[in-house]
């Protein structure tokens, strides 16, 4: 063998060299990770907050102990909303009211037949003075009660139109008193039966004010 011939080998002879290391390398980096697997222990959980391997299963049966059942989704019981009025509903209230006005004149002077005893409070200031204009006479008269509280209350004679109870009480709602009962009177004879008198219920205190819905509900029948 020459020295040519000696040269001209030699190159292939390094690469098949450098090939096999290479090739090597790369086995002994597979071999030496080999991939790790994520295990989950299967446990039981007894009644007192207890964590048991399953491996234990049997003996925790024979311990008399039981095994939690999955917690039940409890359903919590809410306040009812409250229920909306229906807009028909509202519709039929304000067609109600507008007729109620329609046929409701306003006068000059006093000729209703029906008279307005009330019970001054210095805190309805002129709210109650606005029946006035549809002919209400309004006898005033003096009240224990006039600067501590507002009048709350009214009492109806037997002889009265519901039509007249209703505009009565259309009106002081309408201004902003907050009428809480409606009543008819205790007494009946003499001038309390043509009569409504707007006073002070001390016992109406807490109750919530009527609606104009509640007037037309209780006293619509015209």
């Amino acid at each position: 063998m020459t020295d040519e011939s000696s040269s001209s080998h030699n190159p292939i002879i390094t690469l098949v060299v450098i090939t096999l290391s290479i090739v090597a390398l790369h086995l002994s980096v597979i071999n030496t990770h080999t991939e790790e697997k994520v295990t989950h222990q299967r446990v039981i959980i007894d009644e007192e907050g207890n964590v048991q391997p399953i491996e234990n299963y049997s003996l925790f049966i024979d311990s008399g102990k039981t095994i939690n059942q999955p917690h039940k989704v409890k359903i919590l019981k809410t306040k009812p909303e409250a229920k909306l009025k229906p807009v028909k509903d509202l519709n039929t209230d304000s067609l109600f009211y507008a007729e109620l006005m329609r046929q409701s004149p306003e006068y000059g002077s006093p000729v209703k037949k029906t008279i307005i005893r009330y019970y001054v409070k210095d805190k309805d200031a002129d709210k109650v003075y606005g029946l006035e204009k549809y002919g209400f006479y309004i006898h005033e008269r003096p009240s224990p009660l006039r600067a501590s509280d507002q009048s709350n209350a009214m009492y109806v004679g037997d002889s009265v139109s519901n039509a007249d109870v209703l505009l009565v009480g259309y009106t002081l709602i309408r201004a902003g008193l907050e009428i809480k009962t409606i009543s008819f009177s205790r007494a009946h004879a003499g001038w309390k039966s043509n009569s409504i008198e707007i006073g002070t219920d001390t016992t109406a205190t807490d109750l919530p004010p009527l609606t104009l819905s509640d007037l037309k509900q209780d006293w619509g029948n015209m």
